[in-house]
């Protein structure tokens, strides 16, 4: 730092002040020094803050062994139902994403049976004499709603998506939940 000494104000004549007796520039480098404590302290607590808020909770994550022949649709769905069944966070997200649709159905409300599972984008393939290798996403998507012996309206969907890495050599699936999504259709207007 360079020390300016139009800047300093000569406290040597008031005996009382905290720096009476030193230098300007060891005036200027207490100054310095207690600046930078109150610029450091709240940066530091500021990355602490922003550490945890851009800390994102790890995805729910399932590793295994399986067989050949593997049904990863049926694979991602079984791990669907578990999620959806056992794990409270995921079930208050339920909760939360059925909310309107269980009001509206009263006591006549039910997610459907069997949930279904479609490859999704971003997906590879490939295959070799040692085994297929997966690598992709699903979506598992479950319809909800009013539903009664003879009848039955779906006015919700569920649709969760997976990160499904497989690799046949060793047998080993993994997969990750990433989450609920919110999908809209939109009409594409037809070829004339």
């Amino acid at each position: 730092m360079i020390y300016d000494d139009s800047k300093v104000s000569d406290s040597s004549s008031d005996s009382s002040a905290p720096n009476s007796g030193r230098t300007p520039p060891e005036r200027a480098r207490l100054r310095t020094r207690s600046m930078s404590h109150a610029v450091c302290v709240p940066v530091i607590l500021f990355c602490f803050a922003a550490a945890g808020l851009f800390a994102a909770e790890k995805p729910k994550q399932t590793t295994k062994t399986v067989e050949e022949p593997v049904d990863l649709p049926q694979e991602v769905v079984a791990y669907y139902n578990q999620l959806t069944e056992t794990d409270d966070a995921v079930k208050k997200q339920v909760a939360r994403l059925t909310a309107r649709s269980r009001e509206e159905a009263g006591g006549l409300f039910k997610r459907w049976e069997e949930p279904r599972a479609v490859e999704w984008l971003p997906f590879a393939e490939s295959r070799s004499n040692e085994g297929e290798s997966v690598h992709g996403h699903f979506l598992v998507i479950q319809l909800a709603g009013r539903w009664r012996t003879k009848d039955a309206d779906a006015d919700t969907a569920l649709i969760a998506e997976f990160d499904v890495n497989y690799d046949g050599r060793s047998g080993k699936l993994t997969m990750n939940f990433l989450g609920f999504r919110k999908f809209t259709a939109t009409r594409i207007a037809p070829v004339k």
